[in-house]
């Protein structure tokens, strides 16, 4: 059998390094020595494409090329800012 304080040990931990991620802290360029990753703002088509929950690299193309959708250009390259595709999704709701 397992020691049930394991998991409640577990837990803490996990929340205790997620908590910075959550409330918007930890965007910046260090991970705040929390030990968990920082949260990049400029997302990839692919990055961007799995954060949206679309199936294609092209339905993203598409919705940039008809402006429904905010992207950044870098050089040939699209970028998407996390930031505003929240609004976008908060816009778009019912």
């Amino acid at each position: 059998m397992y020691d049930p304080r394991f998991l409640d040990e577990l837990c803490k931990e996990i929340a205790k390094r997620l908590a910075p991620l959550l409330n918007g802290k930890g965007n910046g360029g260090g991970n705040g020595g929390s030990g968990a990753p920082a949260m990049k703002r400029l997302l990839t088509v692919e990055e961007a494409k799995a954060y949206l929950g679309r199936k294609s690299n092209q339905s993203i193309y598409h919705l940039v090329n008809r402006r429904q959708i905010p992207a950044v250009r870098h050089g040939r390259h699209l970028r998407f800012d996390v930031r505003a595709l929240d609004a976008w999704i908060e816009s778009d709701k019912t």
